[in-house]
């Protein structure tokens, strides 16, 4: 593993079509096509961003993740998600992009997040990327998200 001075990034992806993309774009030092509540968190990550991940799962489902990433970062834990509920249907032939939960802001704060509602155009272009994405395959994307950090000093 690359250690101080050197990002090790660690991408998840359950669906194999895109979890093949994503090791053909060399985005991360290491990515697993794996369901992420099956994934083996073995040691504490400085960063550790899950966008756009936790209204494809049931809600006490997404808890139990939460309370994992919380045990595994050392400095900073991010969080996004659509405001309120935004029904999906699959595309790309793929299941899990359907939405099975909708968050508030409470939902965060209620666990000690500090949170912000971001319009469209304020997210930072990686996660504008995402809502691209959205936005091609649903003709629509959501106008607010939810942005919840937790931060360790």
């Amino acid at each position: 593993m690359k250690k101080i001075g050197n990002p090790f990034i660690v991408g998840i992806e359950k669906f194999k079509p895109y979890y093949e993309r994503q090791k053909k774009l060399n985005i991360y030092d290491e990515v697993y096509c794996t369901d992420i509540m099956d994934f083996i968190l073995n040691e504490k990550y400085d960063l550790i961003i899950c966008s756009e991940l936790i209204e494809h799962l049931e809600k006490a489902e997404s808890i139990k993740l939460i309370e994992r990433l919380e045990n595994y970062f050392n400095k900073l834990l991010i969080i996004t998600t659509p405001l309120g509920f935004m029904k999906t249907k699959g595309y790309d032939k793929n299941k899990y992009q359907i939405h099975k939960s909708g968050y508030k802001i409470n939902d965060f704060r209620k666990r000690g997040f500090k949170t912000r509602i971001v319009q469209m155009q304020q997210l930072p272009r990686s996660i504008k990327l995402i809502h691209w994405i959205y936005k091609r395959a649903l003709r629509r994307f959501p106008q607010e998200v939810i942005v919840a950090y937790k931060w360790n000093e």
